[in-house]
């Protein structure tokens, strides 16, 4: 709930890169606001189209800067059929290997690759990094916090009051609409038996 925006937007882009629209587009945020569940369900609606891979990216990649970032990247498994790949984790590079990240872009349009890198970023993220970001030739999805709309659904739909209630407010204050929290807190009431 709350990401169909996201959903669709992502999907669109998708399937244009199935099409060949080639490029890096990087899905950024938070630590559970909802990044890999985004992408997840974007690939889960794309399982009759051409492959998709997914691949994790790791701090012991081999090289340094683009090389390391680039041995994460196959080529097209069958040229010219153009590809999805999945980086997941990509803050888990060494700096100098996610700061090429724009520097791939034109490899992955000459093999026909669209790449979506998952990026949790936070107070911490390096402002280097944040500046990465701004790099016209990345397509960036910063994902926001849920809507108080958006967390009411989550807590009513779990039986924990309706919407605008008591408990809603709450969760919303405590959460700070992070998805990932808003789902462990209700979670939590469940289990507790706080569900009406």
């Amino acid at each position: 709930m709350g990401r169909r925006r996201e959903v669709d937007a992502l999907t669109a882009r998708a399937l244009r890169g199935l099409d060949g629209e080639a490029g890096v587009l990087v899905v950024a945020g938070p630590p559970g606001i909802g990044k890999s569940a985004l992408v997840d369900v974007v690939l889960s609606g794309l399982r009759d189209h051409d492959p998709v891979e997914v691949r994790h990216a790791h701090p012991d990649v081999p090289g340094r800067g683009l090389s390391a970032l680039r041995n994460l990247i196959p080529p097209a498994v069958v040229p010219p059929a153009p590809h999805i790949v999945v980086l997941e984790d990509l803050e888990r590079l060494p700096l100098p290997a996610l700061l090429a990240l724009p520097d791939v872009v034109e490899s992955v349009r000459a093999d026909q690759l669209l790449v979506i890198a998952q990026l949790c970023t936070s107070d911490a993220t390096p402002t280097v990094v944040h500046e990465m970001l701004e790099d016209p030739r990345l397509e960036v999805t910063r994902l926001p916090p849920l809507s108080p709309h958006h967390v009411d659904e989550l807590v009513a739909s779990a039986g924990l009051g309706t919407p605008g209630s008591r408990v809603s407010r709450a969760v919303q204050r405590a959460t700070d609409g992070n998805p990932g929290l808003v789902r462990a807190l209700v979670d939590t009431l469940v289990e507790e038996g706080a569900a009406s």
